[in-house]
């Protein structure tokens, strides 16, 4: 029986190591000194940021890039504002994407393409007084040619790197999404270039008599693409590059990030209604300001039936509707700056909101000057150059405030001390998971994941406390390396100290005043306070009967009670004075009540 069992047990044992050496996966492709948490760690993580996975350098690469397609865009709207002007946009009546490539050379090429313009209504007209020259259809055949190639090279430098960044694994899937997202609007904007153009040259839209004009809406609709392809490129190339803003220690931000979304929202708006405008030629019908001649509503606003067409077909209408958006927008932008000269704003943020005052005023300035000398070229040239400025500006303060971004601090910009790779997460590698090295000046209220405000509850304070020091405490790292040893013990420590300082009325109060906050010099310019604690500190002293004592730190701690009371509705209300004469004065008493506990034996 032993025998047969023996038998049996080989023969088992046999038929397992078969299995076992003809798996594809053995048990040497493992690392032998790695746990099963380990192991599990090495499964790659899906990517849901825009830039997981990616080291400093690849993140960068991708950022100018994108800041390049932009300034590429910005380049195709200027020139495609002169075009305009100059009247050139109808020069080219053929539309094909490789033969137009190619622009005519010979002399008999350029005669073949003139009497091919001849025959639309544009040449009609504007030999209606004088013969057009050769040389005179050259410059606006130029002038087009250059703006479409322009345009074919921005769709050159966009798809081919999208392509190699795609294949080579960059692209997360927000990321992939975006970028198919743009390479539609893209290819989808060369055919809303020649869908406005044809509007221009078709017969039937135009007669002899009248300027020949693409369609205003066909007009607003390009441009609208070419404004919303900038702002995808600007703002996406923007997360790249640029390293988060930290606002934590900004009071009312809500309100300030409303009104920088609303002049981004506004900006675009008036942009679109000057598509308008240039498109009906609005800007020389009322030439004064800031009346319309001597009006401040013009006349015949209402003279087109049926009436919702004057809001987008009457000239005098839309001219009307774009100041008063302008007025608006202006409105908006300079109350955003007001909000922010009361507001501790980080350097780059006061930077963008400056920059869009100040660009906001002169892009007025450029619209007044425009109207009143009866729309020249260069300065209409440079009043829809100043509208992408503008809109530059609003993109870049909405982004470095909007929410998500406010909130991922600069720090996390940092790689992975282990594996290298860009890490989103305070503490441990999102990639290797794998516990990081500490931010050591952060502020004790991100570090422990709390509200920053005065008013804050202990029992939560005690809660984040213990959640937090029990992924990181050095208990869990026993069994790891000396160097995420060495890191948890950091870890466990700034989190005490965080609580330490949140925990103390007087330590947090002093960290919400920041600069703010009383220094001892100021304590003594106090005379009133000061003789007020002296004379606290002797009767204390004079004190011989314990249970007087214990009276006497009652009142202090009633006292504190009060105070602390106090300093929770100078906080709510931001009153900053209150606020610093509450903690001078919390410090006299708490030292006022640690001398009883001294006398006492308590402390």
């Amino acid at each position: 029986m032993f025998l047969q069992l023996k038998q049996i047990s080989r023969s088992l044992l046999a038929h397992h190591k078969q299995i076992i050496t003809s798996t594809k996966y053995t048990l040497k492709s493992f690392p032998q000194t790695l746990s099963v948490r380990q192991l599990a760690t090495q499964i790659p993580k899906p990517k849901t940021g825009l830039y997981d996975g990616l080291t400093s350098g690849q993140r960068k690469t991708i950022g100018v890039w994108l800041l390049g397609c932009a300034g590429m865009v910005y380049g195709a709207v200027a020139l495609g504002g002169l075009t305009r002007l100059t009247e050139s946009g109808l020069s080219m009546v053929q539309w094909d994407l490789i033969k137009t490539m190619k622009p005519p050379l010979t002399q008999k090429e350029w005669e073949e393409e003139f009497a091919r313009y001849k025959q639309f209504p544009e040449y009609k007209y504007k030999t209606s007084t004088e013969e057009m020259t050769l040389k005179e259809f050259k410059f606006i055949f130029y002038m087009e040619y250059f703006h479409r190639m322009w345009g074919r090279a921005i769709g050159i430098a966009f798809l081919v790197p999208c392509a190699y960044f795609w294949a080579r694994g960059r692209f997360t899937r927000p990321m992939k999404i975006r970028m198919a997202v743009s390479s539609a609007l893209l290819l989808a904007q060369g055919g809303i270039g020649w869908w406005m153009v044809k509007s221009g040259l078709d017969p039937s839209n135009n007669s002899n008599k009248d300027i020949p004009r693409v369609s205003q809406y066909r007009l607003a609709t390009h441009l609208g693409m070419a404004f919303l392809l900038f702002s995808e490129f600007l703002w996406t190339g923007l997360n790249f590059v640029l390293k988060p803003v930290d606002h934590s220690n900004v009071p009312k931000l809500g309100r300030f990030i409303g009104l920088a979304h609303s002049s981004k929202a506004l900006v675009f708006v008036t942009a679109m209604v000057g598509a308008l405008v240039a498109g009906l030629d609005a800007g020389l019908v009322y030439n004064s300001w800031p009346k319309f001649a001597d009006r401040w509503i013009p006349e015949n606003m209402l003279s087109q039936s049926p009436q919702w067409k004057n809001f987008t077909e009457n000239p005098v209408t839309v001219q009307f509707i774009h100041r008063n958006m302008a007025y608006l927008t202006l409105i908006v932008i300079t109350a955003t700056w007001m909000v922010s000269r009361k507001m501790p704003l980080p350097p780059r943020t006061k930077m963008a909101v400056n920059g869009l005052i100040l660009m906001g005023y002169t892009q007025a300035a450029l619209g007044i000057l425009t109207l009143i000398h009866f729309v020249p070229v260069w300065l209409a040239a440079c009043h829809q150059s100043g509208s992408m400025a503008l809109l530059s500006f609003s993109l870049w303060l909405a982004k470095s405030t909007n929410s998500r971004y406010s909130r991922i601090l600069f720090f996390r910009n940092k790689n992975c001390w282990k594996c290298n790779l860009d890490t989103e997460d305070l503490t441990f590698c999102k990639n290797c998971n794998i516990i990081q090295k500490p931010e050591e000046n952060l502020c004790p209220f991100q570090r422990l994941e709390i509200k920053k405000s005065f008013n804050i509850p202990e029992n939560e304070l005690k809660t984040n406390l213990r959640q937090l020091q029990s992924k990181v405490h050095p208990d869990k790292f026993g069994c790891k390396s000396e160097e995420e040893k060495m890191l948890s013990d950091k870890h466990s420590a700034l989190l005490n100290d965080a609580f330490k300082t949140i925990q103390d009325p007087i330590l947090r109060a002093e960290y919400l005043l920041g600069n703010s906050t009383t220094k001892e010099d100021d304590m003594a310019t106090n005379n009133e306070l000061l003789m007020e604690m002296m004379s606290l500190n002797e009767e204390i002293s004079e004190i011989k009967d314990d249970k007087l004592l214990h009276d006497k730190k009652d009142l202090m701690e009633k006292e504190q009670n009060s105070i602390i009371d106090n300093l929770k509705k100078a906080f709510q209300n931001n009153d900053v004075n209150e606020a610093k004469k509450l903690v001078t004065r919390l410090k006299f008493i708490t030292s006022a009540r640690n001398h009883i506990l001294k006398r006492l034996n308590l402390d």
